[in-house]
């Protein structure tokens, strides 16, 4: 019979067992995206991968990783020999944002509606 893996088992304890850490990858995108976020970094920004690695103090691939991740999304554009830059949205983008919060918006104040209990009407 094969004994389930318990927490007390030699090596592993309670005390020690943690979420992992983000990778160096991860921290980056997310120092990234708060830059952009914040407006360090704004829209049509042309972007050193090499800088950006001095300043969160770690190497390029990490940061490079990071802005391949963030160009998936739909927030970054790479061209060769132009580099990466923060995206310009486009016309059509902001006006599908726009109606997507508008949507959201409405369901949301229709739900607040029909599920307020009375209390918290007043």
């Amino acid at each position: 019979m094969i004994e389930p893996i318990s927490l007390e088992s030699p090596g592993i304890s309670k005390t020690n067992a943690t979420a992992p850490q983000p990778s160096l990858a991860d921290r980056a995108y997310h120092l990234i995206l708060d830059q952009m976020l914040r407006g360090s970094l704004p829209v049509g920004s042309v972007l050193s991968r090499r800088r950006l690695a001095g300043r969160f103090n770690m190497s390029l691939v990490p940061v490079a990783q990071a802005l391949q991740r963030l160009e998936i999304e739909g927030l970054m554009e790479s061209r060769p020999r132009a580099g990466t830059r923060v995206k310009v949205p486009t016309a059509q983008e902001i006006r599908e944002h726009f109606e997507l919060r508008q949507a959201l918006e409405g369901q949301s104040a229709r739900l607040c509606a029909e599920r307020a209990t009375f209390r918290e009407w007043l």
